[in-house]
């Protein structure tokens, strides 16, 4: 089976460079002082206070499982109660390996952190043979049958370079190897029993490369085609979009339809372009065309333009609302940094909002980066409930003279003295408290400072 995966891999294992924001026609300047000043403020609880949690009745889409997928990878993951994303500790003296993590949650309503692996002494290293030791930024996922999809990339002293895709059981700590690499194309959907992705699969009869829509049976490991077609170059193709019951929904970039999971009994659900960024409530797609975000029903419903332009083209659903960010640019001052492409340091994107899928109410604006948060934006971002979850960057300018050099931005998401230690911020959607939240090497959730 040929890959064609390199570029992926590139995005997951290099760290992302801060997008130049487009939104706007005028540029409004920041008080760097201010921002200077503010940027070490501590913003978390103190280490003694207890672990607030306002429960919502606002629930999480679950028709969207997406793994690898967009953007690099997504480094913060929820399900069922739990955030999920990685950490790693050096242990064995090899320059590389502090870089090699492994899978910790964090329970939501208490702020407990656990490491995935069940073993209460398991170092999580590569001699210990921890099953969750290795895995890729961002190439994790919990299906809704409770295990966990994993890219494991790793180097072996023996073997040197490792790479394979997994399925973890923790109930059982049993790990079974589903494939070599990953799969050429990103979006990954699972049911309780199956897995469904798009690869090029090799005919050794006609030798011909087909791109191949497989299903994996998860209990057997068995992988069938239930869609192909001859690869021509520059062909497009069809495109996964999500599943919902026992139907797998696809586009053609012609229409949106589905079929079962033996890829017969096709329906036609929308006539007309549905992009592959396209999210679904169960009852609408939601997309993104020419910036804006739009909607139509799932029963060949007519195109609703909802006249909101997500900054990044990203938007996030959930069972009342979409959320999306948007802002006029913010310049933060002069740029002499190798490689940036502009002169000026320029962020975008300080408002976090939200629209009622009903309708009834209109736009809100939840929270805004400003004051000690305004050199920061979210990187990964998501919402649970009353909470909104995000890596972030932010500027520092030591000597507060507007001028931003290389090393002035920052990560939350970093590799510490010994290891990789994730931060992110929870944001409440209610009282629009900011706490930073650290988990170091050892998978320990530390005092969070906003640095």
């Amino acid at each position: 089976m040929r890959k064609r995966i390199w570029i992926h891999i590139v995005g997951m294992m290099l760290s992302a460079v801060l997008l130049c924001a487009c939104g706007g026609d005028e540029l409004h300047y920041l008080d760097t002082t201010t921002a200077a000043a503010t940027a070490e403020t501590e913003v978390t609880e103190q280490p003694s206070a207890p672990f607030l949690y306002t429960p919502s009745d606002d629930g999480v889409v679950n028709y969207n499982y997406f793994a690898l997928v967009g953007r690099g990878g997504l480094c913060l993951q929820y399900h069922d109660g739990y955030l999920y994303f990685l950490v790693g500790k050096n242990t064995t003296g090899m320059p590389m390996e502090g870089q090699v993590p492994y899978l910790v949650r964090m329970n939501v309503e208490t702020g407990n952190v656990t490491a995935v692996c069940p073993d209460p002494v398991c170092v999580h290293d590569r001699d210990s043979g921890c099953p969750m030791y290795g895995v890729s930024s961002g190439g994790f996922i919990v299906g809704p049958d409770g295990k966990y999809y994993v890219l494991k990339i790793y180097t072996e002293l023996k073997t040197g370079f490792v790479m394979y895709f997994a399925q973890y059981d923790a109930e059982r700590n049993v790990l079974v190897k589903l494939n070599d690499g990953l799969p050429s194309y990103a979006n990954e959907f699972y049911t309780e029993r199956y897995r469904f992705y798009k690869d090029d699969v090799y005919d050794e009869e006609t030798q011909t490369y087909y791109l191949t829509v497989l299903r994996t049976d998860l209990t057997t490991g068995e992988s069938v085609p239930i869609w192909k077609r001859e690869k021509a170059e520059g062909a497009r193709t069809d495109e996964v979009l999500f599943v919902i019951g026992d139907r797998l929904y696809l586009t053609d970039y012609a229409c949106l339809y589905s079929v079962n999971f033996d890829g017969e009994d096709r329906r036609v659900h929308i006539e007309g372009k549905v992009t592959i960024n396209a999210k679904t409530d169960g009852e609408y797609v939601y997309y993104i065309d020419q910036y804006e975000l739009c909607r139509r029903h799932l029963e060949n419903g007519a195109e609703e333009r909802l006249g909101i332009f997500p900054y990044h083209n990203y938007f996030e659903l959930t069972e009342k609302y979409v959320y999306y960010r948007t802002g006029e640019d913010i310049v933060l001052g002069k740029a002499r940094i190798r490689g940036y492409t502009s002169d000026t340091v320029t962020l975008g994107g300080e408002n976090l909002c939200r629209y009622p899928l009903d309708g009834e109410g209109g736009e809100e604006t939840v929270y805004t980066f400003a004051g000690e948060t305004s050199t920061v934006r979210p990187e990964d971002w998501l919402v649970v409930g009353n909470y909104c979850y995000c890596t972030y960057t932010y500027w520092e300018d030591p000597d507060g003279d507007g001028i931003y050099r290389d090393g002035d931005e920052k990560k939350s998401d970093s590799s510490g003295e010994n290891g990789r230690v994730f931060t992110f911020l929870r944001i409440d959607l209610t009282t629009k408290a900011v706490d930073v939240i650290s988990v170091d090497e050892y998978g320990t959730k530390t005092e969070g400072k906003l640095k």
